[in-house]
């Protein structure tokens, strides 16, 4: 599902990405053909107008044009030579060129020819024919492998002067500007294209991992709800068997009931508990308070229960120690953790908690003896409804949200929590910034 929502992604951002950058292209090409457009007009209306000067000068430089035509560039017309700059009269308006005038009768027949370039006749002819077979007034075409404008004005007796005009430049400029923006289109779609793909996998990770960790705790917390459930009909069963017996009599499936509705109540607290923690909109107040007192008041409460287990406690907590947080979800992660520690420390055990400031920061530790915990099951040990050992989790009560409470707590107190084992030794540490005045 996630795979065809990050290709569905990748295709409409490649699709909108492609239309921009065809529109930019297009917008380019067209203001650049229509700056060539207006030049080639110009040109060509310069070339129509009669220059006494210019035509004074065509014969003498016509005459330099055997010696030059050797160095003539490759891209020159067959039999044209390279304008003579030193001779171009200085009057002659516009840039340099390989222009003409052709003046024919209405057949199209060549009657007179201005040019400044010793061109083979026959490209006059072919021009002149080519331009009378289009029987337009102006526009493009091509002879010899050359491209030329023309523009054709009507003179007196149906004669007509044709102004023509070398674009092959302008033209092979166009094609290039085509050919390098296809390439650069297409360079920058594959780029854009692996910069897209890579930011998608980035965005739909974490989308992808919320949405298994959801169906997961949905399957969690069915499969949590379906024992009790299936416990109390059971039981119910019993007692409608049984329609004649006194409730003292049937006490001791009442009492199974009892039991599992207890404990779907504290499931059902504690699911709803981590619901609100995960609601950024639910945060409870922060206020600066005495983490010394506080790890110490649920040490007081609990020391009764570590010594029914039969288990050591050492303890040491470095006085006036603040913080900035909530105290009561603050209580229940101390709770939570040397809860945690009770269960799994062995009769006889030994069990530590340490608080101190290390830096600018203030470290809680609690460590207990037993079975050490994997370094596999570390990282999933603060996972909802995960329990290294099922069987021994659901004797003692728990359904493994505890750690998980931990650490939302930890989220939205600004703490870290975090567990290691160490020759033996299991200990989770929280770490909190410490508040200064």
């Amino acid at each position: 599902m996630f795979q065809r929502l990050r290709n569905n992604f990748l295709l409409l951002n490649m699709i909108i990405i492609s239309v921009l950058l065809l529109g930019a292209f297009s917008m380019v090409y067209l203001f650049t053909l229509n700056q060539i457009q207006r030049n080639i007009d110009i040109r060509l209306s310069r070339t129509l107008e009669p220059d006494k000067d210019f035509h004074r000068d065509a014969d003498r430089i016509s005459d330099r044009t055997d010696a030059m035509e050797d160095n003539a560039p490759p891209d020159t017309p067959s039999g044209a030579p390279p304008q003579d700059t030193e001779n171009i009269p200085e009057n002659r308006p516009g840039p340099l060129a390989l222009d003409f005038t052709i003046e024919t009768d209405s057949e199209g027949n060549i009657e007179k020819i201005d040019s400044i370039f010793d061109i083979d006749q026959q490209v006059y002819a072919d021009i002149a024919a080519a331009v009378f077979e289009a029987k337009k007034d102006n526009g493009d075409l091509k002879v010899e492998d050359v491209y030329w404008a023309y523009r054709r004005q009507s003179l007196n007796s149906g004669r007509f002067r044709i102004g023509v005009l070398d674009i092959s430049q302008e033209k092979k400029m166009l094609q290039n500007l085509i050919f390098t923006f296809t390439g650069v289109g297409l360079l920058a779609l594959i780029v854009i294209f692996l910069i897209s793909r890579f930011f998608a996998n980035r965005a739909i990770r974490p989308i992808s991992a919320a949405w298994e960790k959801q169906n997961q705790f949905i399957a969690d917390a069915s499969h949590e709800l379906k024992t009790p459930l299936t416990t109390i009909n059971t039981n119910i069963d019993v007692l409608l068997s049984r329609p004649d017996s006194t409730i003292q009599e049937e006490h001791k499936w009442l009492g199974y009931i009892k039991t599992e509705a207890e404990r779907m109540t504290r499931l059902t607290n504690d699911l709803l508990y981590l619901a609100r923690l995960d609601n950024d909109e639910h945060k409870l107040p922060r206020i600066s308070f005495s983490l010394s007192e506080a790890v110490q008041s649920i040490l007081l409460t609990m020391e009764a229960v570590i010594f029914e287990k039969q288990c050591t406690l050492t303890e040491e907590i470095q006085e006036h120690l603040h913080i900035m947080g909530n105290p009561d979800q603050i209580k229940q992660l101390t709770m939570i953790l040397l809860d945690n520690a009770i269960k799994y420390t062995g009769k006889g055990g030994q069990i530590t908690v340490l608080l101190h400031q290390i830096d600018k920061r203030i470290l809680l530790s609690i460590s207990n003896t037993g079975t050490p915990i994997a370094p596999e099951i570390q990282k999933k040990i603060f996972d909802r409804f995960y329990r290294a050992d099922p069987s021994r989790a659901r004797n003692s009560g728990g359904y493994g949200l505890g750690l998980a409470i931990a650490q939302a707590i930890c989220q939205q107190n600004n703490a870290h929590i975090n567990v290691s084992c160490q020759n033996g030794i299991n200990t989770f540490s929280v770490s909190f910034n410490r508040y200064t005045s």
